[in-house]
């Protein structure tokens, strides 16, 4: 009964299965235009596309497949940034992103407590003291590293960047966090909608804009969501 728990509930099934086609539409019908004007994105490209739609979608309405998907979308796309010469991306996606699918699938099923669903909550207000230099060095020391390690790296501290605040985000979504979606928004989304639309990845600069408007409702569904258990949701907690 418990490993049922890692597949949701019949209706987290079905939401899934019309989420992921219509995701899947949605990337043919980019494909069909994109070809048009000589912008002919990889099948990995759509692969990444098709998952990361759905990904994003079932995240915002806290359905636990969004993992397993995001763990195809991760790697695919991860491939992509390498073969672009995005390498803090490229990091991102196949070293830490991977990884942390698992983590967060087991997370949002088990993490509540007596071995319960985990709810939406605040961040404490003391974490930033350590997610806010983890940022400002993490972007700095990464940047260094691709640029003088990858002759092919390129826009290194504005990946770096990116890869920095992606980190702290998709942990603090791991654990069903308000403001992770706040960080999705600007340091990932926006910098990313202008790094990728400069390196040829057309396709992604177009989900990543998909991925701003999803996350801007993002913050709005959880912080209902946190009211909804006050207990446990006070910022400063």
């Amino acid at each position: 009964m418990s490993g049922t728990r890692f597949l949701g509930s019949s209706a987290d099934r079905r939401e899934a299965i019309t989420v992921l086609a219509g995701a899947v539409g949605l990337a043919a019908l980019y494909t069909v235009v994109a070809s048009r004007v000589d912008v002919m994105p990889g099948r990995l490209e759509f692969l990444g596309t098709a998952t990361g739609l759905a990904n994003v979608w079932l995240v915002r309405k806290q359905n636990v497949l969004s993992w397993p998907i995001g763990v195809v979308m991760v790697s695919s796309i991860g491939i992509v940034f390498y073969e672009l010469g995005l390498m803090g991306q490229a990091w991102l996606h196949l070293l830490y992103f991977f990884p942390l699918q698992f983590w967060g699938w087991w997370h949002w099923v088990k993490g509540g407590g007596e071995d319960s669903r985990l709810r939406v909550t605040y961040t404490p207000s003391r974490e930033w003291l350590l997610y806010v230099p983890i940022y400002a060095l993490g972007t700095v020391a990464m940047g260094r590293f691709f640029g003088q390690v990858y002759e092919q790296a390129t826009f290194v501290y504005w990946d770096a960047s990116i890869v920095a605040a992606s980190v702290i985000a998709l942990f603090l979504q791991s654990r069903k966090k308000v403001e992770s979606w706040i960080l999705w928004i600007g340091p990932v989304n926006v910098a990313a909608i202008g790094l990728y639309s400069i390196t040829g990845a057309a396709m992604f600069a177009a989900l990543y804009v998909v991925f701003l408007l999803n996350a801007l409702l993002g913050v709005r569904d959880w912080i209902v969501a946190a009211r909804g258990h006050p207990e446990t949701a006070s910022p400063g907690g």
